[in-house]
């Protein structure tokens, strides 16, 4: 049971990644997908994904962030960005993940 659990969520967290990938590739130049951390332009070559999801097995109300290459430098930058972006798109959600 575990195990299929586990595949689930892969299945899931690949789903939110590959649409995240032909959202970008399919943006038309008059509406280009935009970083979530600092509004620029994504490249359709070069971005990071960041999956956030309550906790749980279950990912169906998490969100998929694409961040733009300034934005993605190292994993704290990721974070921090991370957590800006949620805190715009859920005001009042609380962190619970360790840093």
């Amino acid at each position: 049971m575990q195990a299929a659990e586990g595949e689930d969520v892969a299945v899931q967290l690949h789903r939110g990644v590959e649409d995240v990938r032909r959202s970008v590739a399919a943006a038309p130049r008059r509406l280009p997908i935009r970083c979530m951390g600092c509004t620029r332009l994504l490249k359709k070559s070069a971005y990071a994904v960041v999956i956030a999801a309550p906790a749980g097995p279950i990912i169906a109300n998490g969100v998929v962030l694409a961040f733009c290459t300034r934005c993605a430098v190292t994993t704290s930058q990721v974070r921090a960005r991370a957590v800006v972006a949620l805190k715009k798109l859920w005001p009042n959600a609380q962190r619970t993940a360790p840093n």
